[in-house]
């Protein structure tokens, strides 16, 4: 098999972040965001002992439900200024968009502030990734976050390299001491083999053919099991440093949902650092990229993270991309 990828993808280095602060409205700018003025009517009911101005909550719904500017700028949030990695020119934009908007609001000093350093930014100009051989097709497939670019049309042969098997996979994953061991064993064992190809880094996904639509809306039954309370359950154990999570998802699940953000924080950075190591290699083995997938994609759905750290003193990761899995 020999495909083909072309695609920039651009890596710069930003000092700095942006914010948006939305300043001070004065009362005219207050009446143009609100569609106009919203006057005192006097104390018409009491909620918990406070005085409510039913006038001016009605005023206000209607104006919401009237006149509504949500999916507008959704609209310019997401399709027009996204994506929004920090640092990106997608966040630039959005956040200039944002701060025009609250100046036409009638905001008196919105503008935007630099907040600390950061890394890395990180945006896609362009990408394709097609097989050439043995016959030609187009494959569908995403670049992950904070991968290096190709630097033009790079063609070449695929390897299977998977790092594990898909049956050890999760347990070895969340487990730091098993996956910086599965990592140095993976370089002893492919070092000197994958220069000028294309990496097949997971192993090969048993897919099922999807029985039931993607999404699903909620109905009364469901929205009433979701407001119900969950049986008292055990508060699960766990050591500090914390050094491995369940391979069975739902019992991660349980336990990350007690945990203390700055303990899987830590995780994660030192599973990160694990993961910095092996696109080291890979990088300096001189492959033309790499291609993954991921277990919750199937039925055409590609979820894609990044592939390795936006932090400066870090290696970026080969280009690297997420194939759907049906491909």
């Amino acid at each position: 098999m020999r495909i083909r990828v072309s695609g920039v993808v651009v890596m710069a280095a930003f000092g700095v972040g942006a914010a948006v602060l939305s300043g001070v409205a004065g009362a005219a700018g207050a009446a143009r965001a609100a569609g106009g003025a919203v006057r005192a009517t006097g104390e018409i009911g009491r909620a918990g002992g406070e005085p409510v101005d039913l006038d001016a909550v009605h005023r206000i719904k209607d104006e919401a439900f009237g006149r509504s500017q949500v999916m507008d700028h959704l609209f310019s949030m997401t399709d027009a200024n996204g994506p929004r990695l920090t640092g990106s020119p997608g966040l630039t934009r959005a956040a200039t968009w944002a701060v025009g908007r609250l100046r036409e609001w009638g905001m008196a000093s919105p503008r935007l502030e630099t907040w600390g350093r950061f890394g890395r930014g990180w945006s896609v100009e362009r990408f394709a990734l097609e097989m050439t051989a043995p016959v030609y097709t187009p494959l569908p497939a995403v670049p992950r976050a904070w991968c290096a670019g190709t630097g033009g049309r790079v063609a070449g042969d695929v390897i299977a390299a998977p790092l594990w098997s898909e049956r050890e996979e999760e347990a070895i994953r969340y487990d730091l001491a098993r996956y910086g061991a599965q990592v140095d064993a993976y370089a002893a064992r492919w070092r000197g083999k994958l220069r000028g190809r294309f990496v097949l880094i997971d192993p090969v996904r048993s897919l099922a053919a999807p029985e039931k639509a993607t999404v699903e809306r909620y109905g009364p039954a469901d929205l009433e099991a979701l407001l119900a309370a969950h049986d008292p359950r055990p508060v699960p154990k766990w050591e500090w440093p914390l050094d491995s999570l369940p391979a069975d998802e739902k019992e991660r699940n349980a336990l990350t949902a007690w945990l203390p953000q700055e303990v899987l924080s830590d995780f994660n950075v030192r599973r990160l650092r694990i993961g910095d190591r092996l696109n080291a290699f890979l990088r300096d083995e001189g492959v033309l990229g790499v291609l993954a997938s991921d277990r919750r994609g199937d039925g055409g759905i590609v979820f894609v993270e990044r592939a390795g750290s936006w932090a400066l003193d870090t290696p970026p990761a080969p280009p690297t991309v997420v194939v759907a899995p049906e491909a």
